[in-house]
């Protein structure tokens, strides 16, 4: 087996048709936010690939001493535009969160009303390289 840079982009496409999982194929070719592009190949075919996607990970801080709640929430309405568009310039696709138990009950909901959607329900894994 080799492992090599990724080729064809059209031979990814067909792994991932036939994967019938449920999600679009990441416009990958060319895209700084995908800077590691691999694949595994035999006799000239390919067995697998995987690309890694920059992500954007928001966190929030807030003072919950300041002002009322409706001040603080268009504290947040504030930020969360300003990152849209910072985000987009830099040409991010999309940002994530990721919310304890105790606060998505009641900040999950307001984050919705923003356009945040709740991920599909996959289990996410971390693997941490340093």
């Amino acid at each position: 087996m080799n492992i090599e840079n990724l080729g064809d982009p059209k031979n990814v496409a067909k792994l991932h048709e036939s994967s019938n999982f449920d999600y679009k194929l990441p416009e990958f070719e060319g895209s700084p936010l995908f800077p590691i592009q691999r694949a595994v190949t035999k006799d000239g075919r390919l067995i697998c690939a995987a690309v890694v996607k920059v992500e954007a990970e928001v966190y929030l801080w807030m003072d919950h001493h300041y002002g009322t709640p409706e001040e603080r929430w268009e504290a947040v309405k504030a930020i969360h535009a300003d990152l849209k568009e910072h985000g987009a310039k830099i040409g991010f696709d999309s940002f994530y969160c990721v919310l304890p138990p105790e606060v998505s009950k009641s900040f999950g909901p307001r984050l919705e009303d923003l356009g945040w959607k709740k991920s599909r329900g996959w289990d996410r894994y971390t693997l941490e390289v340093r």
